[in-house]
């Protein structure tokens, strides 16, 4: 083991111990603990995990129908929380609906506050802007078009959800959507943002589900956290 000490102008003399066991791959050298400290400090050395600001932390894939998909396990963990949604497809041509979640579990009070900015074009070639606004709803969406049955045409949305930890402000997300609307016949791509305008304690979810009582078919959704 090899390691090349500073240059003499630096003034140092502390000491670094190599760790005990094999190297292993995928690990990264941490000074574990220190005696001593300053220009003389004994630093012992382990092989840790490394970690970073973004992190995966749960994925859902359905092959299968399902009245909803709820994606928990946001907490103070992390300022941020981000969940990726691809190849979203319904039992029949309806929207995507969604209510955030918290300890008591769905949020249903009539204070969902939606804007919907964005395009689309149809089948014929022509093409439209997009806009949409709800308020006072018990429920939010990103979709002013019905999402499609056919897996080909599957939905894919980002949703980005901050500091849902911090019960002094009110709930929102935000994001990007894209779908193929009643199979293919309308090409929406749009921005979205949510507000629910009462403060419980925290939200630690979201619930997705399909308008009109409809399943969700496929779909797979990853649930990322964000430091700040």
């Amino acid at each position: 083991i090899k390691l090349q000490s500073p240059p003499h102008s630096a003034n140092q003399s502390y000491t670094l111990k190599f760790p005990t066991g094999n190297v292993t791959a995928g690990k990264f050298l941490k000074v574990d603990s220190v005696s001593g400290s300053g220009t003389t400090g004994v630093g012992t050395m382990t092989f840790a995990d490394a970690s970073s600001d973004f992190v995966k932390i749960s994925n859902t894939t359905l092959s299968s129908g399902t009245a909803s998909v709820s994606i928990t396990g946001l907490d103070s963990t992390y300022k941020h929380y981000k969940i990726v949604a691809t190849d979203i497809t319904l039992a029949s041509s309806e929207n995507v609906y969604f209510r955030f979640i918290d300890s008591s579990g769905d949020l249903t009070g009539s204070v969902y506050q939606v804007i919907i900015d964005g395009a689309y074009g149809q089948s014929n070639g022509t093409q439209h802007d997009l806009r949409a606004f709800n308020t006072n709803s018990n429920y939010a969406r990103f979709m002013n078009f019905d999402a499609s049955t056919t897996a080909d045409y599957g939905s894919n949305f980002e949703m980005n959800i901050p500091n849902p930890s911090d019960g002094t402000n009110y709930p929102s997300c935000y994001g990007q959507v894209s779908w193929l609307g009643s199979n293919s016949t309308y090409h929406p791509t749009a921005t979205y943002s949510v507000f629910y305008l009462t403060k419980p304690t925290t939200i630690t979810g979201v619930k997705f589900y399909g308008q009109g009582g409809n399943n969700i078919n496929t779909g797979d959704f990853t649930l990322y956290g964000i430091k700040g």
